[in-house]
């Protein structure tokens, strides 16, 4: 239903997120004209050859203006785990600390690891390049920067109003994307609907859908919901119209990505090579 594509980043985003800057925690980066992979893998000692396996580009390549990049923060990237796997075994293939896999993946807890789990493998420069290139995703990024091991796509057309951070002296925990009115609100990934209906004054209507493994997507200011609490939907099915119930100053979508309980930035999780700049 929803396009993949996620155009008109308007002049307010370019000023909070200008050029030439590592933003947030240094994960993304939007070029200046003239730069390559290999100047900007220089200027903040990154590895090249890995950041242009994360964004499909050629290192000595030229970007356009605007482009945007992901950077490594914590880099990883995803595997399967095959019948008779262990952690053990997993880090010894990859060479990398068995303590590392545990951490990463949150498994401290049992340690127990099951046929068909996705795993974050943190990158070893020389082990881990040629296992990356195998790995079967659209989103290389994704296979990096998406800690929750899950592809998500943005849930409407539109521009982003606010992003996730520091706003007005509070902290503002997801992100704004501003829509047409009544647009259709597809969900970002496949799920269960736990939430659906009035929320409370500050989200208004809302939708929280459960992915599983922790993982949870929410959508605020709706005008109307579509969905029912207790449906299965899949990626992109309509879930609510855009609206501006709640604390809201326009027709927009709040849209959160939670971890286990915690709110990230969805620009870590969302396909930003996919962004036009305007």
């Amino acid at each position: 239903m929803k396009k993949s594509k996620f155009m008109g980043l308007t002049a307010l985003f370019l000023l909070l997120l200008p050029a030439s800057t590592a933003l947030a925690d240094g994960s993304y980066y939007i070029t200046e004209g003239g730069e390559s992979i290999s100047s900007i893998a220089e200027t903040y000692a990154l590895d090249s050859e890995l950041v242009a396996l994360m964004n499909d580009l050629v290192e000595d390549s030229i970007l356009d203006e605007g482009t945007v990049l992901r950077l490594p923060q914590t880099p990883c990237f995803n595997i399967t785990v095959s019948r008779g796997d262990t952690l053990s075994s997993i880090a010894r293939e990859y060479e990398v600390d068995l303590a590392e896999i545990v951490e990463v993946n949150d498994l401290s807890g049992s340690g127990r690891i099951y046929e068909g789990q996705s795993l974050l493998i943190p990158f070893n420069e020389e082990v881990s390049v040629s296992a990356l290139e195998t790995v079967e995703t659209t989103d290389r990024g994704a296979a990096y920067a998406s800690r929750s091991g899950l592809s998500y796509i943005w849930p409407v057309d539109g521009f982003i109003s606010s992003p996730y951070g520091e706003r007005w002296g509070s902290f503002h925990w997801g992100l704004d994307i501003a829509a047409d009115n009544l647009s259709e609100i597809g969900a970002a990934a496949a799920g269960l609907v736990i939430e659906s209906g009035w929320k409370n004054d500050s989200y208004g209507y809302a939708v929280m859908i459960d992915h599983g493994n922790g993982r949870q997507t929410l959508y605020g200011h709706c005008s109307s919901v579509i969905a029912d609490v207790g449906d299965w939907v899949e990626t992109g099915q309509a879930i609510a119209l855009v609206g501006s119930t709640g604390n809201s100053t326009g027709p927009h979508v709040h849209f959160e990505i939670r971890l286990d309980g915690v709110c990230v930035d969805p620009l870590l999780y969302l396909p930003v090579n996919d962004i036009a700049i305007n």
